[in-house]
């Protein structure tokens, strides 16, 4: 029994040691998820590798319940530091600080860090600033590597706090307010408080002064915090003044950490005008069913501790302690909470967006998503030039076929599998369109089963008059099509069903890129976009000659003869696409890098292509080259001996796709021109000329001149 009271006898005197210097109760963070995510965008589009320190803000309040931390949050707003945080927080202005490798966050100079931080603060200690406003007592800073891959986070928060080489102390124990005044002079503070706070806010230079205030004790009237550099020795005395302040913490017997260098205010400015001892109310402002009360808060009588304003700035703490209750960073991984579609797009865009940091700042990554694709075949380039479109983040896709997957399909159009090609087989485009949704579920793919009409495959027993046949329902549909979408992709298996979508982006001035294949080679090639009249070439000046993006011409423009039925009278081994493996997969890529280039030209569609001189090295250099490089009219290639040739063609004024006659027509007849083309070629030819041109070649005189009469 005697032991047991000799253990409550110590217990006691050690409480009352520990109460002897006052214990402050540190602040916690607690950052919103919304905080990390708008880091992220930060970091991946505008901070990149840089790792200068970026001002945020952060608040907190007085108004939390009992046995909870003393948070200061950090949410996605915290950016925005000139913006109010509402009249029941308090505003704290920190910095960030982003460490590109965690390496350097593992590396980062931590001490340093910390004592740069306390300067800053003492430096506002010795210009008074505080006393006009008190906020900038509070500070905190964020050292943070942030793994954008994994969405983990490694971080370390700092408080920093002024701690003079000997502790505050207090006289006796922190006392209940309701100890110390009566519920008379309670509500007259709370009215004088609410009528000072009121008059600040209405104020936006003076809003964050609320922090900390003044109270006259013998008539509760609330004054600025500045109030006290007003007063003498004989003022003070008559109006015993007391120090109030926003208190953060929720422990009974320990005030926030925002007091601490309120005090190292006060002890290097007013010590003699205190005489070193200053009593001090830590305002709790809570509601609980409706009903307010501070009951909650505490008084201090607080002994200062007398610091030379000319002395050097006094040691600095402040760093987080961690879940172990040590000092070290913090861990936080995000990956398992997030919505796996919103994880998903940030992981596709991130690839992308890292081409910024070093590689490409300029590249305009959003003019590629927002652009719309239509894919006119969904065998196998059109399958492969979808993944690609993916991956350089586009998000709308539509394929336009009207095949059915087969049994040969599989191997070589990756968007398609074995049991797509079951019982007949499912429609191409159908399959096309799931199989990219399943692939990234945001992409808004969409499949269209439409047969393209093509010259020399006629059309039985058509009759215009009637807007229904399937005919011209397809023809309508394609029109509609290609005017919903930006970019036009032409990947059929004939050359004549690339006529009518051909005429049809060139009137309506779209991207039209179209890819063919050979057994070993492959065409790449961009179509003409806008009007202008062509001239004739005086012949090629410098290194360069630069063909405007106008006067490009199409896939059809070196025919002299009008599209007709390539099928018919061909073997299988002509019908099918017998090509190398490799060469779809080299075209349909460099098909999508043209695309990119082009759409991060400042002309886009409309950007020139420029003719090269092969006895001259190097690129060309034009005020128009995208920021990608170079873009050709054409790319050709030959896997016989691995080599791209990029030739420049000029649009054919008797081109039976492009020409002006032809757009005209169409611009006058419309879907009964188109169709007349369709069931007879030949109209094509006379309408452009061609007709005329293989007449007026026939009766073209050839002599043969023998070598006696040819002249030196």
């Amino acid at each position: 029994m005697a032991n047991n009271m000799d253990d409550e006898d110590k217990k006691k005197k050690t409480d009352t040691q520990e109460l002897k210097n006052v214990k402050f109760l540190p602040f916690s963070s607690c950052m919103d998820p919304g905080f990390w995510n708008k880091l992220c965008q930060q970091k991946l589009n505008e901070y990149r590798l840089s790792e200068d320190a970026i001002p945020i803000k952060g608040y907190y309040c007085n108004y939390l319940a009992e046995n909870l931390p003393s948070f200061l949050n950090i949410d996605h707003s915290a950016w925005d530091i000139d913006d109010d945080v509402g009249t029941k927080h308090y505003k704290v202005l920190g910095s960030l600080k982003i460490l590109n490798t965690i390496e350097d966050f593992k590396n980062f100079n931590y001490t340093k860090h910390l004592e740069d931080e306390g300067r800053m603060i003492w430096s506002e200690v010795m210009t008074k600033g505080p006393f006009k406003d008190p906020s900038l007592l509070n500070r905190f800073s964020l050292v943070t590597f942030p793994n954008l891959k994994k969405f983990t986070f490694h971080y370390w928060c700092l408080f920093p706090s002024l701690c003079p080489n000997k502790k505050f102390t207090i006289e006796g124990h922190p006392v209940n307010v309701n100890d110390c005044f009566s519920l008379d002079k309670m509500q007259k503070f709370v009215e004088n408080y609410d009528k000072f706070k009121n008059e600040l806010l209405q104020h936006q230079q003076s809003k964050n002064s609320c922090c900390a205030f003044l109270i006259d004790e013998n008539d509760m009237n609330v004054h600025p915090f500045s109030y006290i550099q007003s007063l003498n020795e004989e003022e003070k005395k008559d109006h015993k003044i007391m120090l109030g302040f926003a208190d953060p913490s929720t422990a009974n017997s320990k005030p926030g950490w925002s007091l601490r260098n309120l005090l190292v205010l006060l002890s290097t400015h007013c010590y003699d005008l205190l005489n070193g001892k200053v009593r001090v109310l830590c305002l709790r402002d809570r509601t609980s069913n409706g009903v307010r009360h501070i009951s909650h808060s505490i008084v201090l009588n607080v002994c200062l501790v007398r610091i030379d304003p000319q002395s050097d700035c006094p040691n600095v703490i402040g760093w987080e302690r961690n879940s172990k209750e040590q000092l070290g960073p913090r861990f936080l991984d995000l990956s398992s909470g997030m919505d796996p579609y919103n994880l998903s797009e940030s992981a596709v865009d991130l690839n992308l967006k890292l081409m910024k940091w070093r590689l490409v700042p300029d590249l305009d990554l959003e003019v590629i998503s927002n652009s719309r694709c239509l894919l006119l075949g969904s065998g196998t380039l059109g399958c492969n030039v979808a993944r690609c479109l993916l991956g350089w983040g586009v998000r709308n896709i539509t394929f336009v076929d009207n095949a059915r997957v087969s049994y040969s399909n599989p191997v070589r159009q990756s968007l398609f599998n074995f049991s797509d090609c079951l019982d007949g087989g499912k429609p191409k485009v159908a399959c096309a369109a799931a199989s990219i949704k399943q692939i990234f579920p945001l992409a808004n793919a969409v499949g269209i089963n439409l047969f393209i009409p093509m010259p020399g495959h006629p059309i039985p027993g058509i009759n215009i008059s009637q807007l229904h046949d399937s005919t011209c329902q397809d023809i309508t549909h394609l029109i509609e099509l290609i005017r919903a979408h930006d970019v036009i992709f032409l990947l059929m298996d004939t050359r004549e069903s690339r006529w009518l979508p051909t005429l049809l982006g060139r009137s309506m001035e779209k991207i039209v890129l179209n890819v063919a294949l050979g057994f070993d080679s492959y065409l790449i090639m961009r179509h003409g976009v806008g009007f202008s009249e062509v001239t004739k070439s005086d012949g090629v000046e410098g290194a360069w000659k630069v063909v405007p993006g106008s006067q490009l011409g199409c896939y059809f423009c070196n025919d002299i003869f009008s599209p007709g039925n390539s099928h018919l009278d061909r073997s299988l081994d002509q019908q099918c696409t017998v090509t190398r493996l490799g060469v779809p997969y080299v075209a349909a890529s460099l098909a999508v890098e043209l695309l990119v280039s082009l759409l991060n030209h400042p002309l886009k569609g409309q950007a020139s292509a420029e003719i090269v001189n092969e006895s001259v090295d190097g690129l060309p250099d034009s005020k128009e080259v995208s920021i990608l490089g170079a873009i050709p009219h054409q790319i050709r290639g030959f896997l016989s001996n691995f080599c791209n040739i990029m030739p420049v063609c000029r649009s054919f004024n008797m081109c039976t796709a492009c020409s002006q006659p032809v757009l005209e027509a169409y611009k006058r007849d419309g879907i009964e021109f188109l169709v007349k083309s369709i069931n007879e070629p030949s109209s094509l030819e006379e309408l452009t000329g061609l007709t005329k041109l293989h007449t007026d070649t026939k009766d073209i005189k050839i002599e043969e001149l023998s070598d006696n009469e040819v002249s030196d």
